[in-house]
């Protein structure tokens, strides 16, 4: 199975090795004939889009706390990435909509990097 760059959690490993589990067993065809949206209690969100390593708008100047997605998230899918270190929501960013605003100024010559779902 092809995969692009970005970090999974352990969840959507899971998930990702149960998937080619299927395809290779040639079981997926009896999965998606039954419409089925879970294996072994992890939930598939029909229809959502993820994004990995999306370099969001905005100027990375040291001055400048806001950065727009290309599109709105689901709420809880988005993590935030300032010079290749994970941050942590709440005490690091905020987010509204497809806005990003960090609780500082990311540094003149870093860079900002952002996964998520959206639908």
């Amino acid at each position: 199975m092809a995969r692009t760059e970005g970090m999974v959690t352990a969840a959507e490993l899971a998930l990702i090795q149960a998937l080619d589990a299927l395809a290779v067993s040639g079981a997926n065809e009896a999965v998606r004939k039954s419409s089925a949206t879970t294996f072994t209690n992890i939930s598939v969100a029909a229809g959502d889009t993820r994004v990995f390593d999306e370099t969001p708008t905005g100027a990375v100047d040291g001055t400048n706390p806001t950065f727009t997605l290309a599109n709105t998230p689901t709420a809880g899918t988005t993590r935030v990435y300032e010079g290749g270190l994970r941050k942590l929501e709440t005490t690091d960013w905020s987010i509204s909509g497809d806005t990003i605003t960090f609780t500082y100024n990311p540094p003149n010559g870093s860079y900002v990097r952002c996964d998520y779902e959206h639908s």
